[in-house]
């Protein structure tokens, strides 16, 4: 017993007086689900320091030693969800490589899949006319004052997911993601068609890939022009604000077509994510609270798929393992 005691003295008492181990708990309880534990409040090292001063070999330790080792193991994805180096820093243009252990997942010219059974399938033979469907069709005012420019950018979200293949319907012609392919193409040939390549990551002025838009009524091309518009604008302030001064002028780069290349290589890239983002912005802010009667009430509520996600075992969400 007195050994016990001296051991106790020795080791000192398993927390703290002060209130800066509340203050690191309490953030974990609060926080861990979400945003994610503040790593400056040193929970896991007051967590360590703790079981060091604990009885040794007695369950409340082994159970407390266990919930530490699965927190740091479930605190980080396995696999890997993305590696560094320059062939992993964009999502190539047929969307492969956005998972790097599934890099074919999403991507171009890949089978549909299938999520939930057909119990009534209809033969293509037996489907109504569209453009009979659509005469009989009569305009009327939407209560909530949506206009078909909100059907019109349905286009956009439809043709980014969907292109059959007519040989095929069973494969799907552009990726899965939600990337302005009908813009910037499903290839690097059809990209490649649509770009300048002049050292300023540009595409041409108010041109897009996807040539079935040009089938859809004006204001759904319209539109895409506007995505292209700004999509240019984005590049240009990447390479006038040129964070790192590691872009030059192209005027100097004409001399040396590789070293253009991968300028224009770089800021074309940049400029397409970021324009991917407010795309995406859109559909979870405007379209999508247009559609619910969100905005019609005067709320700024947006859903947000990227936040961080924590299960009870801290382990992250999945992402990228599926569409």
């Amino acid at each position: 017993m007195a050994d016990d005691i001296i051991g106790i003295l020795q080791r000192g008492p398993p927390l703290e007086l002060d209130g800066k181990p509340l203050e690191a708990f309490f953030d974990a309880l609060v926080n861990s689900k979400t945003e994610g534990v503040n790593d400056r409040l040193l929970l896991l090292e007051r967590v360590l320091v703790m079981m060091s001063r604990m009885e040794k070999k007695t369950p409340l330790l082994q159970k407390v030693q266990d919930t530490v080792i699965q927190l740091l193991y479930g605190d980080l994805p396995h696999p890997a969800a993305t590696h560094l180096g320059s062939q992993y820093a964009y999502r190539m243009v047929d969307g492969s490589t956005n998972n790097v252990n599934l890099p074919s997942l999403g991507r171009a010219g890949t089978a549909y899949a299938r999520s939930v059974q057909s119990t009534n399938p209809i033969p293509f033979s037996c489907l109504p006319d569209p453009g009979l469907i659509s005469k009989k069709s009569k305009a009327t005012p939407h209560p909530s004052g949506i206009s078909s420019l909100l059907f019109a950018f349905a286009n956009l979200i439809v043709h980014s997911l969907s292109k059959t293949d007519p040989k095929d319907r069973t494969i799907d012609n552009t990726s899965s993601y939600l990337d302005l392919s009908p813009l910037y193409g499903d290839s690097e040939e059809e990209q490649m068609r649509v770009r300048q390549v002049d050292g300023r990551g540009l595409l041409k002025t108010d041109t897009f890939s996807d040539r079935r838009l040009l089938l859809m009524p004006p204001s759904t091309p319209a539109l895409m022009v506007l995505l292209s518009r700004n999509h240019n604008y984005i590049a240009t302030k990447i390479l006038q604000i040129n964070e790192r001064r590691s872009y030059k002028d192209p005027v100097t780069l004409a001399a040396d077509p590789k070293s253009l290349k991968k300028q224009d290589d770089d800021i074309f890239n940049k400029a397409r994510f970021v324009n991917c983002g407010h795309f995406m912005n859109i559909i979870l802010s405007d379209w999508l609270g247009a559609i619910l009667g969100i905005t019609k009430n005067g709320s700024d509520w947006t859903l947000d798929p990227l936040e961080s996600i924590r299960d009870a075992g801290h382990s992250s969400a999945k992402r990228g393992e599926g569409m």
